[in-house]
This record gives structure tokens, C-alpha cells and sequence, in this order.
């Protein structure tokens, strides 16, 4: 064996150590950016989630005041009260429709949680708010609903680990900070 015999083996050896770490790199490379686009696809969908819960929660809980007060008023006909209430409900239904159509890919606790909102919506029970039970009965249903909508940010938050990653950007910059001072 030469050694133009042994140069060559050896620059073989070289090149295909090449190719296979830059192989593997790229394949880390694409799975990281994989890893980043369905956190970031999820990051979205909870933002938008959370935005027409929020919506849905304001929205409702103003229709269902504006009634009672133009009860109270006199100014509103048993029409009037029921076109507030199905105004109510096709909102719940679109919220549904909605909240359905962001829930692909989504881990079952969150949408476990969601399921459970959407449950308080439909099977509340409010009243027209003609009564003072009625009235307690409503803000009883608003309060649990809020409530329930807060259990779903919080199984979002836990899904990202937004806490994780908080900690470690308040590590990170705690240490920048170190070295600034020093």
C-alpha cells in the first residue's frame, strides 16, 4: 500500500465523517424548526382561544345587564328579551364553531378544559333575569363560567410551559445583570 493508497482511504474516511455530521445537523436543525413552528402554532391558537373566550364572556355578560336594566326601565317587550337571549346563543354557537375549528393538534387537557367551558355555556341555565334569583342565578353562572375560563388559560400556560420558560429568561438576565456589575 502506497501512500497515495493511504491518503486516499483516509480522505474518504475524512469526507464521510463530513457528510454525516453535517447530516446530522441539518436533521437536528429540522427538527428544532419543527419543534418551533407547532409551538408557535400553538402559542396562536391559545391566543386566539383565550381572545374570543374573553370576548365571548364580556359580550354575553353586557347583553344579558343591558336587558335587566331595560326590564327595570320598562323599555324592553318580552320580544325584545328574547331576541337578547337568542342573540346569546347563536354568539355561544359561533364561539363553538370557533373554539372547534383552533382545537386541532391541541393536547386533550386543554381541550378537555374547553369541553368544559362550552358546557357552562350551553347547559347554564339563564334565566330572562325577570327575578331577582334569576339575576343571582346569572352572575352565579358568570362567575363559574369565568372561572372555568380561567382553568383553561391556566392548562395553556402548563401545556407551554410559560413558567419554565420565565424562569429561565429571569435566570438568564439575572446573569447578565451579574456580569454587568461586575
Amino acid at each position: 500500500m502506497t501512500f497515495s493508497d493511504i491518503a486516499s482511504i483516509v480522505s474518504t474516511i475524512i469526507a464521510t465523517g463530513a457528510f454525516y455530521l453535517s447530516y446530522k445537523a441539518f436533521q437536528q436543525q429540522r427538527t428544532f424548526e419543527n419543534e418551533n413552528h407547532y409551538y408557535e402554532y400553538k402559542f396562536n391558537n391559545y391566543a386566539e382561544m383565550l381572545r374570543l373566550l374573553g370576548n365571548y364572556l364580556y359580550d354575553v355578560q353586557s347583553l344579558f345587564f343591558t336587558g335587566i336594566d331595560n326590564a327595570k326601565k320598562k323599555t324592553i317587550t318580552k320580544e325584545g328579551a328574547n331576541m337578547l337571549f337568542e342573540e346569546m346563543n347563536t354568539r355561544a354557537v359561533v364561539l363553538q364553531n370557533n373554539l372547534e375549528a383552533l382545537k386541532n393538534f391541541l393536547p386533550i387537557a386543554v381541550i378537555d378544559k374547553i369541553d368544559k367551558v362550552l358546557d357552562i355555556i350551553f347547559n347554564g341555565g339563564i334565566g330572562e333575569g325577570s327575578n331577582k334569583d334569576e339575576i343571582q342565578q346569572a352572575q352565579e353562572h358568570f362567575k363559574i363560567l369565568a372561572e372555568a375560563i380561567g382553568d383553561v388559560e391556566v392548562a395553556m400556560i402548563n401545556d407551554l410551559g410559560l413558567d419554565n420558560i420565565h424562569e429561565r429568561l429571569s435566570n438568564r438576565t439575572r446573569v447578565f445583570r451579574k456580569k454587568e456589575n461586575i
